[in-house]
């Protein structure tokens, strides 16, 4: 039965994820149409080396002074919002257009084990940041010696 359950979840995880993506891609091929405000939760990457943990993030036109990461023991949140307006002025036309447009992306990550948060780096390159996160309690086989 836990096993069922636990397909069922990664089946609606995964199916979430793509909707979200979808809905991206077809917000990015028409800008022009305003849309409500939204809020995007990215798909991340995370990569674990034996110090430290590497959280790549999907941020698409957000330039780094629009984007926030706060860090606990055991989680990183990213933030960043943008609004945009667009105004268009047609010839021969007696008004003006105005368009606004809100996103934002939210996100945690959570981690199995403790974090160093004032450790934590970021790296915003070709739209994806990059999060090396240390951990806290490195697990390394030591020898000891019998006095």
């Amino acid at each position: 039965m836990a096993e069922q359950f636990k397909d069922i979840l990664e089946t609606l995880v995964n199916l979430q994820r793509e909707v979200n993506r979808t809905f991206w891609e077809l917000w990015k091929k028409f800008p022009e149409i305003e849309m409500p405000a939204i809020t995007y939760e990215p798909p991340v990457d995370i990569e674990e080396l034996e110090d430290k943990y590497i959280v790549y993030v999907d941020v698409p036109g957000y330039d780094k002074n629009e984007i926030r990461i706060k860090a606990t023991d055991s989680s990183i949140v990213i933030k960043a919002e943008k609004s945009e307006e667009k105004i268009r002025e047609e010839r021969g036309r007696n008004f003006l257009e105005k368009q606004r447009i809100y996103k934002g992306i939210l996100k945690k990550v959570e981690f199995p084990e403790k974090i160093i948060p004032n450790q934590i780096k970021a790296i915003l390159k070709n739209g994806v940041i990059e999060i090396h996160v240390p951990k806290a309690g490195i697990s390394k086989e030591v020898e000891i010696l019998i006095e």
